[in-house]
């Protein structure tokens, strides 16, 4: 009986933290797209902002991309990372066109971070 007791208490804390960190990753990856879409998305919002808020989601993805290489595979974040170093590249040389297409693979690359958090059959078998 005790080591049923155990057991169960074990299983329910595994339970827990797999919530927690789907709740983690689901957060962060909001608060990425989020940041993301306030981006400009016009030339001349792009040349008016001068990068800062470009250079301020960079620093934000450099912040939270340890953590997240806690449960998700590298090779996503790689990925993610060399679209949003192409991202700030372009922002830091004024180059509209490369701009864009970071922020596009960007913005199809974030929400594959969250799915992959989602509980299914699929994922387990």
């Amino acid at each position: 009986m005790k080591h049923t007791i155990i057991a169960g208490m074990l299983l329910i804390l595994i339970l827990l933290v797999v919530v927690m960190n789907a709740t983690f990753v689901r957060s962060v990856t909001d608060e990425l797209y989020t940041r993301l879409n306030e981006l400009p998305v016009s030339k001349g919002g792009f040349e008016a902002s001068g990068g800062d808020d470009v250079k301020s989601f960079y620093a934000l993805w450099s912040e939270k991309r340890p953590s997240l290489s806690l449960s998700i595979h590298e090779d996503e974040l790689d990925r993610i990372d060399e679209a949003a170093a192409d991202l700030y590249g372009a922002a830091q040389s004024g180059d509209f066109e490369t701009y864009c297409a970071a922020r596009e693979r960007l913005m199809a690359f974030l929400p594959t971070l969250a799915d992959g958090e989602k509980p299914s059959f699929r994922r387990v078998f």
